[in-house]
């Protein structure tokens, strides 16, 4: 993704599954979240002037098909966007 935002410049969105979380609120499940992970993906969001826009529908887009003690539930499949895209599109949602 370093790569693409360096070719495109102006609007952009990004939707998908990341595979990355930004916290303990985007899961639940047995372990807590590794921080250094979220931590790291926060920075990368940070520094690429981005925002995780909120979708509508269900909050977590994943999970481990357990019932048991195991079930984990995860916010994978997110829209990430630049603030030039907010700007030019002012009315944006993302539905799940």
């Amino acid at each position: 993704m370093k790569n693409l935002l360096a070719i495109f410049h102006g609007p952009w969105l990004f939707i998908g599954d990341f595979n990355s979380i930004l916290g303990a609120h985007e899961k639940i499940g047995r372990r807590k979240p590794i921080t250094i992970a979220c931590d790291d993906f926060l920075l990368w969001s940070n520094a690429n002037d981005s925002t995780h826009l909120q979708t509508k529908g269900d909050k977590y887009t994943w999970n481990n098909q357990r019932s048991d003690s195991a079930f984990i539930v995860q916010r994978l499949d997110i829209e990430i966007n630049n603030t030039d895209w907010l700007t030019y599109y002012n009315i944006t949602s993302c539905n799940t």
